[in-house]
């Protein structure tokens, strides 16, 4: 029982990340945790804010701008459990780009 209730509050929370308050830090360790013991079910689960993310991350790739920046940025902050699901190609990403300015 006390595994449901963390995976239960992790799928809510994917499903309505904008009802959650996440200025708690309980919300915030249980989300971090369950995120951890149900690793697999959560890189595998997606949701419209993955596929933004995702999107926002690709174009990094294609654009530079400040713009497209900040709102990676404005993700990273607002869904930062979101974000790090998409972590490997934002690496990809920003590493491409350090070794083109060098």
């Amino acid at each position: 029982n006390a595994r449901v209730i963390p995976a239960l509050l992790l799928k809510i929370y994917s499903s309505f990340p904008d009802t959650m308050n996440l200025g708690d830090a309980s919300i915030r360790e249980i989300l971090v945790n369950a995120s951890i013991s149900h690793h697999d079910a959560w890189l595998e689960c997606s949701t419209p804010i993955d596929d933004q993310i995702s999107s926002a991350i690709n174009r990094l790739d294609i654009t530079v701008l400040q713009k497209q920046q900040q709102l990676v940025k404005d993700f990273t902050k607002r869904y930062p459990l979101f974000v790090l699901k998409h972590i490997d190609g934002l690496y990809e990403i920003l590493n491409k780009d350090a070794t083109q300015a060098s």
